[in-house]
């Protein structure tokens, strides 16, 4: 959240899309991501919630208009990235991904690397 709210400060991003896990009322990261942006000072407006989970669900066949844009700055974990920079340039997509920290125990992070690794040779 932090790199987004820098990059949007520095004018170099226009939006932001939000998109996460959100199987319960209880865990809605979406939701839980514009509120922390909000608290940053990021206007509403410029804060795009993707239920969804973008942008892994609507790169994977959609062309540019599946998200109205030609180009995406996508941020977030490196594992993540990967999987994210060959889905948009599969939708015609021009992006580049910066890998935000992750916080996270070694066994989190080894799950989140196998779990990268079989969606991407799938």
């Amino acid at each position: 959240m932090n790199t987004a709210v820098k990059l949007f400060r520095q004018g170099k991003i226009d939006y932001i899309i939000v998109s996460g896990d959100n199987h319960t009322r209880q865990y809605d990261e979406t939701t839980a991501m514009k509120d922390s942006l909000m608290a940053h000072g990021i206007p509403e407006d410029a804060i795009v919630p993707d239920y969804a989970g973008v942008p892994h669900s609507r790169l994977s066949g959609e062309s540019k208009g599946g998200l109205g844009c030609d180009s995406l700055t996508i941020i977030s974990q490196a594992d993540h990235n990967a999987r994210a920079l060959y889905l948009a340039e599969k939708s015609g997509i021009e992006a580049v991904a910066i890998a935000a920290p992750l916080r996270a125990g070694r066994l989190v992070r080894v799950r989140l690397a196998l779990r990268e690794w079989l969606a991407v040779t799938r």
